[in-house]
């Protein structure tokens, strides 16, 4: 039979476990491993053998955000986004999205009026500052001159560019037309001189009468396969024309949001370009 220990000695010994549990332990330095040199090739071959599986993984997963199939029925949600950020998604989940920029290319050319077709008096002058036309896309210009009316009005018609420092307009070429004044269509190869950002022309009718004139303009060579005048730009809330992912003319983005992720918009545009907006699942 056993004798019983006394619970004041119980609680000795109980005190003295407990105290050296508290007691930090030695720890056991890690050795380190000798690997033989051909298992450590063997390894490295092995990883290297799953490089080419890599491209394959990403290519798999651009097919797969690419044959998504569109959502809502094929109708596309419409924004229009202007020159102050628009949020055009709050992803509740994660979602693919199909981003569209509709906005037709100008493609390799493009043509328009300079000054609309009116009459004017002798000795009146003009500019079409104003109005000025965008050539940052193209590389060569070509003018027309049509008189469909005169009483002996010489027309003079000088090229401008504007100073992006200063904002001031510079004449560039003078007398594109050689000093017309008889009823006619008369043509100006302006090539590439004076065909910067902004692009303007100033004219003026001589004392000698009065003339009826229009002027049109032919852009060639686009510097861009597609251009950048109705870029859009994604990205945050803060988003700029600087900072965001640009979305050009005709072009589409395919991509998948994170939940609780917010895309905005914004555009050089003031009165706005619309971007299409699909859901893919």
């Amino acid at each position: 039979m056993f004798g019983q220990v006394p619970m004041s000695r119980n609680s000795d010994v109980l005190a003295k476990v407990r105290a050296s549990e508290a007691i930090p332990k030695p720890v056991t330095p890690l050795q380190p491993v000798d690997v033989p040199t051909s298992v450590a090739q063997a390894i490295q071959a092995s990883f290297e053998g799953l490089r080419p599986y890599y491209n394959e993984i990403l290519s798999n997963s651009n097919i797969l955000v690419a044959n998504l199939t569109i959502d809502r029925g094929f109708i596309a949600r419409r924004v229009t986004v202007t020159t102050t950020p628009v949020r055009i998604v709050q992803a509740r989940s994660l979602k693919a999205y199909m981003f569209l920029n509709p906005t037709a290319s100008t493609g390799a050319g493009t043509s328009g009026t300079l000054l609309a077709s009116s009459a004017q008096l002798a000795g009146a002058s003009g500019n079409t500052q104003a109005t000025s036309l965008d050539v940052s896309d193209y590389q060569r210009l070509t003018m027309f001159l049509d008189i469909t009316a005169s009483t002996g009005g010489v027309i003079t018609v000088n090229t401008q560019s504007k100073d992006p420092l200063s904002g001031n307009w510079a004449t560039v070429q003078g007398d594109v037309f050689g000093a017309p004044s008889a009823v006619g269509t008369y043509y100006a190869t302006i090539g590439t001189l004076g065909v910067d950002e902004d692009f303007a022309v100033a004219w003026d009718v001589s004392a000698a009468g009065n003339s009826t004139f229009s002027l049109s303009y032919l852009l060639k060579d686009s510097s861009v396969a597609f251009g950048t005048a109705n870029t859009i730009y994604l990205g945050a809330s803060g988003v700029t024309t600087s900072t965001g992912f640009p979305l050009l003319e005709g072009k589409e983005l395919k991509t998948f949001v994170r939940t609780n992720t917010e895309i905005w918009a914004v555009s050089p545009s003031a009165a706005g370009i619309p971007i299409s907006i699909f859901e893919l699942r």
